[in-house]
């Protein structure tokens, strides 16, 4: 009998284990959260953009507040993963929806080079996912003060604004809690109830625009029309066409390809990184490891 209390024990310990990533799975406490920003503020990434359309080239240099109070797990994991320089030459694939204007990241990183056989690549596959942190999982903190008196307002998660991210996941609730790498950028102001089944962790802090590397807006608190027409209302933007991707190595060293359908001409994040002097090296984890 005590043999048996003992292997029951250890296989809970053992689901436990494997259940658990860098720290315990389980949405973060209000003392948790305050401990985090006690520590390391309110951090702020600059994702920079690229992309060409009509023989000019536009570069966008954004800066996010990360929403740390409002999404603290998708927060700690957007900052590992920019440690790690992983979405350095990730390129946004598609487009969700011509309503929304979601614009998904996150899953292939593009090379540049004519010498390349192939220029797209699947990413590196991490190994876990994260809670997903809103109102339809679960996570629903208290209704801001201005929002008290709107009656589609049912929480005070993070909601989309113009260039919010928000975590990527498939669309069915089996699906809440395996978001771990991909997220997307939304160019519309229509947004409302999607991000009760959405992470909003970034919104907007300012945003510079260079067009073949002359500088045409500069630190704007407000994405500019004509960045906005190029995402909404530019069709070359969103055209798609089939795209061989490499998804990894055969026995002998040789590229494994697939077909993909995404976007025609590459919109690429060149570098995502942290703003200011303070160290987020060891900026904690919160993953549910696979």
């Amino acid at each position: 009998m005590k043999l048996r209390k003992f292997a029951i024990v250890f296989i809970a310990v053992v689901l436990l284990l494997t259940m658990t990533g860098c720290n315990s799975v389980g949405f973060l406490s209000e003392g948790q959260i305050n401990k985090l920003v006690s520590e390391y503020g309110k951090p702020q990434v600059e994702m920079v953009v690229e992309y060409t359309l009509n023989e000019h080239t536009t570069r966008l240099e954004i800066v996010y507040n990360l929403e740390v109070e409002k999404a603290p797990i998708t927060v700690a994991n957007f900052i590992n993963l920019v440690n790690k320089e992983y979405y350095n030459n990730v390129v946004f694939d598609s487009r969700i929806s011509s309503t929304t204007n979601s614009w998904i990241a996150g899953r292939y990183l593009y090379k540049d080079g004519e010498d390349l056989e192939y220029n797209y690549y699947q990413t590196e596959d991490v190994g876990y996912t994260i809670l997903g942190e809103f109102y339809q999982n679960g996570w629903q903190l208290p209704v801001d003060e201005a929002d008290k008196d709107n009656e589609e307002i049912t929480d005070g998660n993070a909601k989309f604004s113009l260039f919010s991210l928000a975590m990527y996941h498939e669309s069915s609730v089996a699906s809440f809690d395996k978001a771990s790498t991909a997220f997307f950028l939304t160019t519309s102001s229509t947004q409302t109830e999607n991000y009760k089944n959405y992470a909003v962790f970034a919104t907007l802090a300012s945003i510079s625009v260079y067009v073949d590397d002359v500088l045409h807006v500069e630190n704007a608190t407000e994405v500019p029309s004509s960045v906005l027409y190029d995402f909404n209302n530019n069709s070359a933007m969103s055209t798609t066409t089939t795209r061989k991707v490499v998804t990894g190595t055969d026995d002998e060293g040789n590229e494994q390809t697939t077909s993909r359908t995404m976007l025609r001409d590459p919109i690429v994040i060149k570098s995502i990184t942290m703003v200011g002097d303070k160290d987020f090296t060891n900026y904690p984890h919160y993953v549910i490891e696979l």
